[in-house]
């Protein structure tokens, strides 16, 4: 499945006016998502934050010249869901519909791709892994005129290897842009094992 970062930044006078637009972009993003077979429990709120915006500066008086003293000209709020998208052919018209619903406000911060459940795969990768230390150990005591003996210590180190694709975009007009391309390409699940065989 690909994990897809969608978010929303708006800007405004007051915190009220930001949190309040930024409210209504999410919502019509949320409501796309949903719209293309996304359920709830694969929408999850990852960041939520409201930060002053600066202007420039003004200059202190006595007893504090030559300081000076920042300006706050607005206020920005910023909110990102992850979204779980295991329908892998529509990643690309998710992100477009939902840039779509939220305008110009919306944010695609990261696309990545992972494997939802790996038990099958990772059984798969130790027992390969298992099959060719012994080959491997075999070979090295058949080659000094030995004969390989029973296994005294196993150990093992398995992981997955994410892949992360970087996808930046504000609003998007679907009738004048193509549909984004997104290919989650190919995830690999490793198993390393470590085995000492007894020599005969």
């Amino acid at each position: 499945m690909s994990i897809v970062s969608l978010g929303v930044y708006t800007q405004a006078s007051t915190v009220r006016e930001a949190m309040s637009s930024t409210s209504d972009a999410m919502n019509k993003v949320i409501n796309s998502v949903k719209g293309n077979g996304i359920q709830d429990k694969d929408i999850t709120m990852s960041q939520f934050s409201v930060q002053p915006i600066y202007g420039q500066p003004r200059p202190l008086d006595k007893p504090y010249s030559g300081y000076e003293q920042p300006v706050i000209v607005g206020q920005s709020v910023n909110n990102n869901v992850s979204v779980k998208i295991r329908a892998m052919d529509k990643i690309g018209k998710i992100i477009d519909d939902a840039s779509t619903a939220g305008g110009d406000a919306t944010r695609v911060q990261n696309i990545s791709s992972q494997i939802e459940n790996t038990d099958a795969l990772l059984k798969q990768a130790r027992d390969l892994a298992v099959k060719d230390a012994q080959q491997r150990a075999n070979q090295f005591v058949t080659g000094v005129g030995r004969k390989l003996g029973k296994a005294i210590f196993i150990t093992e180190n398995s992981y997955s290897l994410p892949s992360s694709v970087p996808y930046a975009a504000a609003g998007r007009d679907s009738l004048q842009l193509a549909p984004t391309p997104i290919s989650p390409g190919q995830l690999d699940v490793s198993a390393t094992v470590q085995v000492v065989f007894e020599i005969q």
